[in-house]
């Protein structure tokens, strides 16, 4: 099985078992491209995790597998033939332990894929990419100094001091 298989089967379990969850970005190419992650606020990471590894013994996955835990952030990295697919799941939108969104406000601006997985609205989630970057570094870097907003009454300009 490849990575682009075993993310649209991930998804499909998700769905028929009912779980909210929402990639929060970069999920234009989804199941079939991504980065160097997949981000994804969910409301039962640990019914996630039995997905995962219930679908990796199904599917006879033979390869290592890496599990961290870090505050609100667990995070599986699997090695398939055609690439890396790291789950980062956030149970949480959080920095240092503080809750700065409820997950019940981000599941009111979740969106479904026509390729049958769930997303957060780009506008929220650029809301949330700023917010962050706030909180962890006091500024806003420059790799978000292109965010655009759908929602053209929202603006955004990055400004190199």
């Amino acid at each position: 099985m490849d990575s682009y298989k075993f993310l649209q089967i991930f998804f499909e379990e998700l769905n028929i078992n009912k779980t909210k969850y929402a990639v929060l970005r970069n999920y234009n190419d989804l199941p079939r491209k991504w980065g160097n992650d997949i981000d994804i606020i969910i409301e039962n990471e640990k019914k996630a995790i039995l997905i995962v590894f219930k679908l990796l013994k199904k599917y006879n996955y033979q390869n290592e597998i890496i599990y961290r835990k870090h505050f609100s952030l667990i995070s599986i990295i699997l090695y398939f033939k055609d690439r890396e697919l790291r789950l980062d799941f956030y149970n949480s939108i959080s920095f240092a332990w503080i809750q700065y969104v409820k997950n019940e406000v981000i599941f009111q601006y979740v969106k479904k894929s026509h390729k049958n997985f769930y997303y957060l609205d780009k506008d929220i989630s650029n809301i949330l990419i700023l917010v962050k970057e706030y909180f962890a570094y006091r500024e806003i870097r420059k790799k978000y100094a292109n965010l655009y907003f759908d929602d053209k009454s929202i603006t955004f300009r990055y400004i190199d001091y």
